[in-house]
């Protein structure tokens, strides 16, 4: 072996520090490497179609790939803009074969890596710092192994051909090449020493060091296509040919180009990627992409032109809140800051007639809090225009959707518009009543169906009544190359998602007089006749349909134009809308009438896009233009019910709309940011109380702000509905009784109630207060409760009937409500019973139940309800709805809780209102109908339901049977003296009775039934048996 010694000459001052001293290399030997591997180049290819061409299953694409996911109202989608959308084609003939090629760079697999090992030795010294003075030294110990040689690089072009019939084709290649070798290190024992082995190297320096061998990497550094070529039939269409699906129609391109690589983005595309690189690059000249031992060239081939379908939502709304005020004049109520939902006032005597007196009205006004709206697209998925449920290739969640179609596309989108809820800063999705099409976008355009519609390029569906999507079939060509859309749903944001912030109440209890007295109302409806009582405002209903005095304007309101400024059409149509005019002889609404609302209407919504020839109704100014028309014969809009008012075969056209977020409060002097309700409080938990412990009672807000009875408890409930401020609030109360925690009692004489120091108002703050307290709190369901604790409470007078007043002062004014101590004569008992009828039992009952009323609603406060004698009975609160009142076009329920007792109650009911008991005793009567036969038919005389059956076992009477109906066949041929048959009589009736009132309690008597006549059989020893031959 030959020794290199490398001599280093320090030519500066050693001051300090470790310093290489010499460096030793020593050659060990040569060697060569080869490592050949099959490297494939594989190809896989197929043929995207416009949508309705291809067979296949289709495909989708959005940008960008790895958009966030969200969800809406439970449907989870991206949440992205932009996204294509074709289809898979079967078979394909192209204008010929399709050629594509990579070219490939590599070691040549018959090279070798020539190699040469080394040992280097490094010697290395440590000096003083202060003197420079060499301290000791030490030695490193390397092996090197150095690339001095390597295989000549080749390339090779490996190409496909595609069949000029096929639409799918796939193959692969393989080639050898020769993969250099791999970076290593480890520790080996050499020479009697432990040394550092490493490879490889280019080289070693003159420090002794390993210069790191780079090898050239395996590439592809070229690729070719046929770039664009003619598609002559796809999947049985041929250019020219029309594509028609879902009353949609579209032109094959001619010539149809086809290309590898279009020049839209999203659509898709085949090119080159590696096993190092996964990027899909284009096969066009040169290229520059790794790979190690697999080449791909995969993807799909698709048109070269690609049209737009453009969806858009409308533009942000107001929110609107509705709540009871005193109106004298309702021109005041100036569109569109505030409009007039439902009206109700007094009927009062002057003179020798009735007169009507408009005293208050439901209201909704604008905030400046927004209605923000989204859209809900599903790309893909469904088979037939009304297949809405499915799994669409993409859902996408956005302000508005631009999805890229191929020319030639006859396709389906269905389309939900969302809304979100902005109450300064607090947000949360509302609910909608159902999406349409519209004809004005969000930058307040009027779209252009006209065009669309004649030329088949648009058709739009509804599925059904009060559908929450709306679907559209579209055809996009080179002669219609966009579609642009709008859609629309009206906002409802009563309904709240993924939590309810706010509880909507849709209708409000409201307080009339007649002739001065708070105990009658106004009705409405025929003389002698269905009518019914105004004693309800409705507080959530159609903004727009819901106005009574649309007749004095003569047209309906477009929501969108009224509010926001859009622009809109003119819909020619008479209504002739039901309605019922004043009698001032009875003081009622019982003379039929009918509401004129000539027009034209404003309207936006569509029901179907037409052609030209089917122009009808519909102008702006005196220009024709599309027709804006109802939903086919059988359907309807959302917000209409004109049916019910009479009119001819002509449907309503549509017009947006929305419905207001409805807050029962007490009603106001005036505007005011605070909606106040009455919320019914219990004193303590027991029958007798020593000291408080408040209980407050849902729901919450509920259809009954502010009705009261006397020496009642009650809490007050502040909600806040203003704009983002800081406030200390207090509230004063005009009369009733202030409770103590230890049950002092005094009397109110506009004292301060409690005091809230400032603090920041927020919309939907909801507060709790009572006498001295307040507590921060959400919304309480039906027979839910707040606890409170050991805190004061407010009493209702017990020596006023009538309005008390509340006022409320927040530093920038006092607001002043007022809430009604109801009479007695507004109480009211529903009571209820049903005979006992167990499969075990020593006698029989009759299970009553009663129920509290106040001004026919259900009503619910905590005071333990008792019976004669002073017998008390089990307090509950039970959940009930409260009908929509019969004007409401929109038809939705309230929940209200109710006081509820059972048991046996004998002589006298009271809860509140007092009912007295009359007893009435129903008892079976026996016919022999066939003594022979032993055939005896039961009846009795009352409300009778059903009978039971008993025979005595084991000292106990057990129930053998149990029929329904008003009378029963039975055979009691072997039914003995000795073992006779009970018939119990299941009496169920329910009664609903004013405070003082007598109801009739029915009560079952048993009847014992025997065989007591001679016959046949005779009478022989054994247990009685009972057969039943009929009942009805």
């Amino acid at each position: 072996m030959r020794l290199i010694l490398f001599a280093l000459i320090l030519t500066m001052l050693v001051t300090a520090g470790v310093k290489l001293e010499s460096v030793q290399i020593e050659k060990l030997g040569n060697y060569t490497y080869s490592n050949v591997v099959e490297a494939a180049v594989s190809f896989s290819m197929g043929t995207a179609a416009p949508l309705g061409v291809g067979k296949g299953v289709g495909g989708a694409s959005w940008k960008p790939s790895d958009a966030p996911t969200t969800e809406v109202w439970g449907v989870r989608g991206v949440n992205t803009t932009v996204a294509a959308w074709w289809s898979y084609a079967q078979g394909a003939k192209w204008e010929g074969d399709l050629r594509f090629s990579v070219t490939l760079e590599y070691y040549d697999s018959n090279g070798v890596w020539s190699i040469t090992k080394y040992f280097v030795n490094k010697t290395y010294c440590e000096y003083d710092d202060a003197t420079g003075a060499k301290l000791y030294c030490w030695n490193n110990y390397y092996v090197y192994h150095v690339v001095e040689g390597e295989p000549s690089r080749v390339s090779t072009t490996v190409t496909f051909t595609v069949p000029s019939d096929r639409a799918r084709y796939s193959a692969s290649q393989s080639l050898k090449v020769n993969k250099p070798p791999q970076p290593f290190t480890r520790w080996v024992y050499i020479k009697g020493v432990i040394a550092r082995e490493s490879g490889y190297c280019s080289s070693i320096d003159s420090w002794g060091d390993c210069q790191q061998y780079t090898p050239k990497e395996d590439k592809v550094v070229r690729g070719s296509s046929p770039g664009v070529w003619r598609a002559l039939e796809i999947d049985g269409y041929k250019p020219g040919d029309v594509v028609r699906i879902g009353g949609a129609n579209a032109t094959i391109p001619d010539p149809w180009l086809y290309t590898d690589w279009p020049l839209l983005d999203l659509a898709p595309s085949l090119g080159v990627s590696t096993d190092i690189d996964g990027v899909l690059r284009p096969l066009r000249g040169g290229l520059d992409i790794p790979f190690d031992r697999r080449v791909y060239i995969t993807g799909d081939v698709s048109p070269t032109d690609w049209g737009t379908v453009e969806i858009r939502p409308p533009r942000d709304a107001p929110l609107y809140i509705s709540r009871v005020v005193f109106i004298g004049d309702v021109s005041k109520c100036r569109f569109p800051d505030c409009i007039i939902i439902h009206t109700v006032g007094n009927s009062t005597w002057v003179g020798d007639r009735w007169v009507w007196r408009d005293t208050m009205a439901s209201l909704a006004f604008k905030t400046p809090f927004t209605l923000r709206p989204y859209l809900i697209t599903r790309v893909g998925g469904a088979a037939n225009p009304y297949q809405v449920i499915g799994d669409p290739l993409v859902t996408l969640i956005s302000r508005e959707a631009y999805v890229y179609v191929p020319y030639g596309s006859v396709g389906q989108l269905w389309v939900e518009v969302k809304w979100m809820l902005d109450l300064a800063g607090r947000r949360v999705w509302v609910g909608d009543r159902g999406t349409a099409l519209r004809a004005v976008d969000d930058r307040g355009r009027l779209l252009d169906y006209e065009t669309a519609g004649a030329r088949g390029k648009l058709a739009y569906y509804k599925p059904g009544y009060n559908a929450p999507i709306a679907g559209f079939s579209f055809g996009i060509d080179a002669g219609f190359g966009r579609l642009t859309t709008a859609f629309y749903s009206p906002p409802d944001p009563c309904r709240q998602w993924p939590t309810q912030i706010f509880h909507c109440v849709y209708s409000q209890h409201v307080f009339t007089k007649v002739n001065g007295t708070w105990v009658g109302y106004a009705r409405v409806g025929p003389r002698g006749g269905p009518q019914w009582p105004i004693t309800r405002l409705r507080l959530v209903d159609w903004l727009i349909g819901s106005d009574p005095y649309v007749s004095v304007r003569g047209y309906f309101l477009d929501f969108m134009s009224a509010v926001v400024g859009d622009p809109h059409l003119l819909y020619h149509h008479y209504y002739r809308l039901e309605c019922w005019a004043f009698n001032p002889q009875t003081g009622d609404f019982d003379i039929p009438d009918m509401c004129p609302v000539p027009g034209p209407h404003q309207v936006s919504l569509l029901g179907r896009v037409y052609g030209i020839s089917q122009y009808l109704n519909t102008t702006r100014g005196w220009s024709r233009l599309y027709h804006q028309t109802a939903m086919p014969r059988g359907l309807t809009f959302y917000n209409y019910a004109f049916g019910k008012y009479g009119g001819g075969t002509e449907l309503p056209a549509g017009w947006t709309d929305a419905l207001p977020l409805g807050v029962s409060s007490m009603i106001p002097n005036g505007p005011s940011p605070w909606f106040v309700f009455l919320a019914p409080a219990t004193a303590c938990d027991g029958t007798i109380c020593t000291s408080t412990d408040v209980r407050v009672w849902g729901p919450v807000p509920g259809p009954l702000a502010d009705l009261a009875l006397p020496g009642a408890g009650y809490a007050f409930v502040l909600i806040y509905m203003g704009n983002v401020t800081k406030a200390s609030v207090r509230v004063y109360v005009e009369k009733g009784l202030l409770v103590n925690a230890s049950m002092g009692v005094r009397e109110a004489n506009w004292d301060l109630l409690v005091e809230i120091p400032e603090r920041e108002w927020r919309p939907l703050d909801v507060v709790y207060l009572g006498y001295g307290w307040y507590r921060l709190a959400g919304a309480l369901g039906p027979c839910q409760s707040l606890r409170v604790g050991r805190v004061g409470y407010y009493a209702a007078p017990v020596d006023w009937v009538g309005p008390v007043q509340l006022k409320i002062t927040d530093g920038k004014g006092s607001h002043h409500f007022a809430f009604l101590v109801a009479p007695p004569e507004l109480t009211a008992l529903k009571i209820g019973g049903r005979t006992e009828a167990p499969a075990r039992a020593n006698g029989w009952q009759l299970n009553l139940s009663a129920y509290l009323y106040v001004n026919g609603v259900p009503y619910f406060h905590g005071f333990t309800p008792f019976g004669e004698g002073g017998r008390q009975y089990e307090r509950k609160c039970v959940a009930a709805s409260l009908p929509a009142p019969r004007t409401s076009l929109l038809g939705e329920a309230d929940a209200a809780s109710q006081l509820a007792a059972s048991g046996d109650f004998w002589g006298l009911v009271e809860m509140y209102a007092r009912a007295r008991l009359e007893g009435a005793v129903v008892e079976p009567k026996f016919e022999l109908v066939d003594p022979d036969g032993g055939l005896v038919n039961i009846t009795a005389e009352g409300p009778v339901k059903g009978f039971a059956f008993y025979l005595q076992r084991g000292g106990v009477w057990v129930k053998v049977t149990e029929v329904n109906g008003t009378w029963a066949l039975v055979d009691v041929s072997r039914v003995f003296p000795w073992d006779p048959v009970a018939v119990v009589p299941i009496v169920e009736f329910e009664a609903y009775v004013r405070n003082g009132g007598v109801v009739t309690v029915w009560r079952p008597r048993p009847s014992l039934l025997f065989k007591a006549w001679a016959d046949g059989l005779g009478y022989p020893d054994g247990q009685s048996e009972l057969r039943i031959v009929a009942y009805g």
